[in-house]
């Protein structure tokens, strides 16, 4: 009997920290610079945390910036194929991002990305 409800309890954790607030966004064109905006769910209360993977390939080199307080916190220069991953405590319901092409003609760029609640 314990161990079915050991059992149980892990399943309803697993299920409430699960990626279901998990959002995809694209950058519409990797060859001009965009401010990405990044919105929790509706739904979402209080924001905790946050999680961002940033994969694609361009074909040439850029900078992606998470801005906090109009500054920039953490900056990446990329090229080539793109694999990022940042996250960590986060208390506000948006999270924006600067993408800067420098010498990008073609290529695909996606966040995959989720606020944590309490």
């Amino acid at each position: 009997m314990l161990v079915q409800i050991i059992f149980v309890f892990l399943i309803v954790i697993y299920s409430g920290c699960s990626n279901q607030n998990q959002q995809l966004y694209k950058v519409s064109n990797v060859s001009q610079t965009e401010l990405i905006i990044l919105s929790k769910k509706k739904e979402q209360e209080t924001i905790s945390s946050f999680e961002i993977k940033i994969n694609g390939k361009i074909d040439g080199k850029a900078k992606i910036a998470l801005l906090l307080n109009d500054g920039v916190y953490k900056t990446e220069n990329i090229s080539g194929n793109v694999n990022i991953k940042w996250g960590g405590d986060w208390y506000s319901d948006e999270i924006q991002i600067q993408y800067e092409p420098q010498s990008v003609n073609s290529g695909d760029i996606k966040l995959k990305y989720s606020f944590g609640s309490f």
